[in-house]
């Protein structure tokens, strides 16, 4: 393959805005993955990064719910499908830039 040519924003900071997580390929969670998940979502939130969780399914789904962590992240930053994640956050980040407030479309 012939190399690529330089992006022409390569040298312009990028600024992430949401970090989507996709557990479609994620059977079971411990403890141990638990607490590692809660403290991603502080460091990320502490960051103003919007985090949506996407596919998470039966034994995931449920110790989420269980410990706590769906609560602290939100249970709306949850959806089904990663096609649905990925347009919610990209809604989120476009309403925040319009408006300090945004309607809650999965409540």
């Amino acid at each position: 393959l012939p190399p690529r040519a330089p992006s022409p924003h390569a040298d312009e900071p990028v600024t992430l805005r949401a970090a989507v997580l996709d557990f479609a390929g994620v059977a079971t969670v411990d403890s141990t993955g638990l607490r590692m998940l809660a403290d991603l979502y502080t460091e990320l939130s502490s960051r103003n990064l919007l985090v949506v969780i996407s596919t998470c399914r039966g034994a995931v789904r449920d110790s989420m719910l269980t410990s706590g962590l769906r609560e602290q992240i939100g249970s709306s930053n949850f959806l089904p499908v990663l096609a649905s994640a990925v347009a919610y956050a990209q809604r989120r980040i476009q309403s925040d830039e319009e408006e300090a407030t945004y309607p809650s479309f999965f409540a």
